[in-house]
């Protein structure tokens, strides 16, 4: 095996393109899943979606950055069983050392998303039982550097889409006043939650009519919302 595919699946330089590819896909996924408990995903273009996505792109780039550069830390020693802190005559200890390093590592994200479900809900306990299981296969075999990415890929996007569908439903249920904006428009005044604006209207939620409502852009004519607690003095 040469040092470059000990180093896993891709050239350390293709990494430069992944990361932030990757990231792109878990904004966007994101973006995707708020909208599921809100309906109105078609209401807006392409390219306002991709905005809107920004949001969420540097938690998405360092996510990114995680489980993409993490794994590259056990394929040097996968086939040699090397670490440095062992001796070359000493493979089988090396190789242990390295499949519970690994395993340690996929263990770690398994319950750090449970834990984090426990805020949210529902949705991210898939994704953290695959990458526990994940933790497992490395425990039992010496997965292929593909596999072990095709698995972190598939979690990731399935945590994504939990994290964000429970996030707006949590928002959309909270009975926090602070977070209700005023709409004026040409036909009344309305208090509700922002979902999103775009240049064909404004989308929000009306907490009292347990109702969604899409507004024209030309009749909205001011917005007013209260400033964050977390800003205030």
């Amino acid at each position: 095996m040469t040092c470059a595919e000990a180093r896993g699946p891709f050239p350390v330089k293709d990494f430069l393109v992944l990361i932030p590819s990757f990231g792109g896909v878990l904004a966007m996924t994101w973006e995707v899943g708020s909208f599921i408990p809100t309906g109105g995903f078609t209401y807006f273009s392409l390219s306002e979606h991709l905005l809107a996505a920004v949001n969420a792109l540097p938690v998405a780039l360092a996510t990114a950055v995680v489980l993409l550069v993490g794994p590259l830390f056990f394929f040097p020693f996968r086939e040699t069983g090397v670490l440095p802190l062992f001796d070359q005559t000493d493979k089988p200890v090396a190789l242990r050392g390295v499949l519970v390093g690994a395993a340690i590592f996929f263990v770690i994200l398994g319950v750090a998303v449970i834990f984090a479900a426990l805020i949210f809900r529902v949705s991210p306990f898939i994704g953290g039982g695959v990458f526990i299981i994940a933790a497992a296969g490395f425990l039992i075999g010496r997965p292929k550097p593909l596999v072990v990415y095709a698995v972190i890929f598939v979690c990731s996007l399935i945590i994504t889409m939990g994290f964000a569908v429970d996030y707006r439903r949590d928002y959309l249920n909270s009975p926090r006043s602070d977070i209700l904006s005023t709409i004026h428009t040409k036909n009344g005044v309305y208090r509700g939650k922002v979902i999103m604006s775009g240049e064909r209207g404004l989308l929000f939620y009306q907490p009292d009519q347990t109702a969604f409502v899409f507004e024209r852009q030309d009749e909205i004519q001011r917005i007013e919302w209260p400033r964050l607690k977390l800003l205030a003095n």
